[in-house]
């Protein structure tokens, strides 16, 4: 909603990566193009979804940009390196926060 202050109701989907466990994030990158605003229940945080592995980011999120009357999903594959430095946490912003961190396997 940053991008809409004077309304509060357009959305936006962010990613940045953290290297040292999230005390500090790279600066955000925005992943969609167009803002959009939340489906007709103001839900939106449980329909973020975030995979990560050694390479890339894979990013699913719920949208209202198409013509479609209940909105669509929308799926990004980011690369890690495409990602700005400040990663083993990756931080979706958009209105709510859903910080995940992969765990190293011993």
């Amino acid at each position: 909603r940053r991008n809409d202050p004077i309304n509060d109701a357009l959305w936006d989907v962010y990613i940045a990566r953290s290297t040292d466990g999230g005390t500090t994030f790279s600066a955000n990158v925005q992943l969609n193009d167009t803002s959009f605003v939340t489906p007709s229940n103001g839900r939106l945080g449980e329909y973020l979804g975030l995979a990560v592995d050694s390479s890339n980011a894979y990013v699913a999120f719920t949208s209202s940009i198409s013509d479609l009357p209940l909105g669509d999903v929308y799926f990004d594959e980011i690369a890690n390196s495409d990602i700005p430095e400040p990663g083993s946490a990756i931080l979706i912003a958009c209105g709510v926060l859903a910080l995940l961190r992969r765990r190293r396997r011993k």
